[in-house]
């Protein structure tokens, strides 16, 4: 027995045995053990749940991998050998492009994020071409009046705007 349960009895020369209190001892002596298997059940029943939410939470995680790869909760029962057997039965590799004016616009899917995108055309480009023959002067000659836009790559755009003031060829 423990030195904390152990049984304490005392004797009081003048009053004899105390009786209840020799009943008290022998009653938490008793019950210790049971009050140590509940704290344990307890501790047991903490652990349980703690299990049971972290499986929930795995599960919620699986089927979200599932819809996103294959456009469903349940993954196909024939597992794929390795990852580009997997990637191909995904929705990833089921992209597909279409146009509505194939003539205007056109486009290929490799590694697309799902969805449905919209290209609106502002207007249609015009080729132009402006050959000269040579200027004679390049303070004198006229090139013309208007906007000249220069864009290269994903650099900002730089227009260049043609008046009165600057229509020589110097002045451009």
């Amino acid at each position: 027995m423990s030195t904390a349960n152990a049984l304490q009895i005392t004797l009081d020369g003048s009053q004899g045995l105390d009786v209840q209190s020799i009943v008290s001892s022998l009653i938490s002596a008793d019950s210790a053990p049971v009050t140590q298997m509940q704290t344990e059940v307890s501790n047991l029943q903490s652990e349980v749940s703690a299990y049971q939410s972290l499986n929930t939470q795995l599960s919620t995680l699986s089927n979200d991998v599932n819809t996103a790869l294959y456009g469903s909760t349940v993954a196909p029962l024939d597992a794929p050998y390795d990852f580009e057997d997997r990637l191909a039965e995904s929705v990833f590799s089921q992209s597909t492009v279409t146009s509505s004016n194939s003539s205007v616009v056109t486009a290929t899917s490799s590694n697309a994020t799902p969805g449905s995108y919209a290209i609106t055309v502002s207007s249609l480009a015009q080729a132009q071409a402006d050959v000269s023959s040579g200027f004679s002067s390049s303070t004198s000659n006229s090139v013309g009046t208007g906007t000249l836009v220069i864009t290269t790559g994903s650099n900002s755009p730089v227009t260049v705007t043609i008046n009165s003031t600057n229509n020589t060829l110097s002045g451009v």
